[in-house]
């Protein structure tokens, strides 16, 4: 049975969380967050970029290194067994920041394709967002099922 004001899905994977913060967990947590870093200056670079203040090719640097980031990521989600909805949404991420690099390679020459891109990161910064969010939920949860207080 949920608890009171908890979907069902929620509580169960709630049962599912990390038992301890272990480090495996809290550097899952902190790669998600160096990722949502990563996205959102992508944005801004791009931006800079379209309105002749900067270099396209910082973008492209920071997007190879956030498709790194998103890769270990993985990694660390997988180390610390991470519930089941949470690591799909890891690899949902990590499909996404592959097809953002290929179409930024690709959009150099093809509007269509750059138009694309910018719809498709707009995308990765809400899932990679949505990522953070729930590796602290299972932060949170796993420091209530070792013991210690949250106030």
């Amino acid at each position: 049975m949920p608890v009171v004001g908890q979907h069902e899905d929620m509580a169960s994977s709630a049962s599912a969380a990390p038992a301890t913060r272990s480090p495996v967990l809290t550097a899952f947590v902190a790669a998600t967050a160096v990722l949502a870093l990563l996205v959102a200056v992508q944005a801004l670079l791009a931006g800079r970029s379209i309105a002749g203040l900067g270099a396209i090719a910082t973008h492209g640097h920071v997007g190879n290194a956030s498709f790194v980031v998103g890769i270990v990521t993985l990694v660390l989600a997988l180390l610390a067994r991470i519930p089941k909805r949470q690591l799909w949404l890891g690899v949902i991420v990590l499909v996404l920041l592959f097809v953002q690099t290929g179409l930024g390679y690709i959009g150099r020459n093809n509007a269509e394709v750059a138009a694309w891109h910018v719809f498709l990161g707009v995308m990765t910064f809400a899932a990679v967002v949505l990522q953070h969010v729930g590796a602290i939920g299972l932060s949170r949860q796993a420091r209530s099922a070792s013991g210690s207080s949250t106030s």
